[in-house]
Parts: C-alpha cells; structure tokens; sequence
C-alpha cells in the first residue's frame, strides 16, 4: 500500500513539475497578443503545456552547452522514495527555474513572432478582441467617459478593467469618478476615490481626447471641463 501511495504521489509530483514551467511561457505569450474571450479554456492549458515542453528543450539543448545541471524533475525516478535524497535538490532546484526561465523566454520569442506576422499577413493571424486591446493598449490609466445602460454616465480614470471576459463580465473601476450633471452640462467630482461599475451595467466606454487632463487629479467638487468647453461640446 505505501508503494502505491508513494507511485501516485511520486506521479503527481512529476505532473506538476513538468507543465507548471509553461505558465510564464504562456503569461508571456498573453500579455503580448492579448486575449479572446471566445477562446476555449482548453487552448490555453494546450499552450502551457507547449510552452512546457518546448521551454525542457530550449534548456536541455542550453544546458548541453553551458554544462547546466539536467532537468532531473522530468525523470519519473528522481521521485522515488527509494533513491530521492536531500542532496538531490540543489541541482533539481537549478533544472526546475531553469525550465521556467527557457518558457518565459520561449513565450516572448512568441509572442514577438506573432506581432511581426500580424504586420506582414494580418488577415492570416489571430487577434485579441477589440475589448482586449482598447482597455489594456489605448486608454488603460487615462481618463474615459463610460454611460451605462441606467442612463447614467460618469467620467474618470481607468484604474482596471476586465479583459478577456464576456461582455457582461467585463467590470470596470473608475479613479476619481466624476457624475455627470444635466442641469450644468458638466462632470462633477464625487467624493468617493473609486467607483466599480459591473460589466452588465456599461453600455459604452470612450476616452477623452483632451491631454490636458490626463493623469492629473483634480480636487472634489470642481467641473472636469470648463463650463464653456462642456456647454460646446454638448452642442456638437
């Protein structure tokens, strides 16, 4: 019974030393392309299994060369309670952070790939929703003006705003929200430092053009526009 017990875990061990290390590879790879939310869960645990497998040979092939200990956490036997001895883990340690290293370093290689065929055959290649790309690329930490579904509208800073989400889940927070006030034509600033706004409640989200504003924070109770600039702008 303890030698099945012992197989098992010895299994496991081996399961998660072997594919975790595609997680930064992966990690990697979506911070530069983006994300879909129509992708399937499957193709992302395919990826970090890929980025595992091809990170063990990119540090194999390294190692070969430099003289760097082998990926011992790999080998079914290193495992074994039979022959596992404390000695063991300085050179499984340097092969573990190793195979972790050549991921991330495979995940970038990738990901630089992927935006260069994005520029030569765009039409051939995958890319992140609209979403993915206008929150994390063109207004994160910018001020944006979101309406919601309600009929309300607010202005403010772009703090964090779900990605890679459906529609309905994709929630916002808003620094230093401002409310907008139909009897002024104007944003005013509330007293709360941020706001969260469900996904099912934003209705459309857009960036104030004007550089002026942003990244600069203004105090509480003073218009986000000059009052004739807003005036202008609502006559437009």
């Amino acid at each position: 019974m303890y030698g099945s017990i012992a197989e098992a875990l010895g299994g496991l061990l081996l399961l998660v030393f072997g594919i975790l290390p595609g997680v930064p590879g992966e990690t990697v790879y979506g911070y530069m392309i983006g994300r879909s939310w129509l992708e399937k869960d499957f193709d992302y645990y395919l990826r970090v299994l890929i980025f595992s497998v091809i990170g063990l040979i990119s540090y194999g092939a390294l190692g070969s060369v430099l003289g760097l200990p082998k990926p011992l956490h790999v080998l079914p036997s290193t495992f074994d309670p039979a022959t596992f001895t404390p000695d063991l883990i300085p050179t499984l340690s340097v092969g573990y952070l190793g195979h972790w290293v050549m991921s991330g370093a495979t995940g970038l290689v990738a990901g630089f790939g992927l935006r260069i065929l994005r520029v030569v055959a765009p039409a051939s290649v995958w890319h992140a929703d609209a979403w993915d790309d206008f929150a994390r690329s063109y207004v994160a930490g910018r001020w944006v003006i979101v309406s919601l579904v309600s009929g309300e509208n607010y202005a403010g800073i772009l703090e964090q705003a779900d990605v890679s989400r459906e529609p309905r889940y994709r929630d916002i927070v808003l620094k230093v929200p401002c409310v907008y006030d139909e009897a002024e034509r104007n944003y005013k600033v509330t007293s709360n430092q941020f706001l969260y706004l469900r996904g099912d409640q934003v209705r459309m989200v857009s960036a104030i053009s004007d550089s002026d504003l942003d990244n600069n924070i203004i105090d509480e109770g003073q218009w986000l526009f000059p009052k004739e600039v807003a005036g202008e702008r609502q006559e437009d």
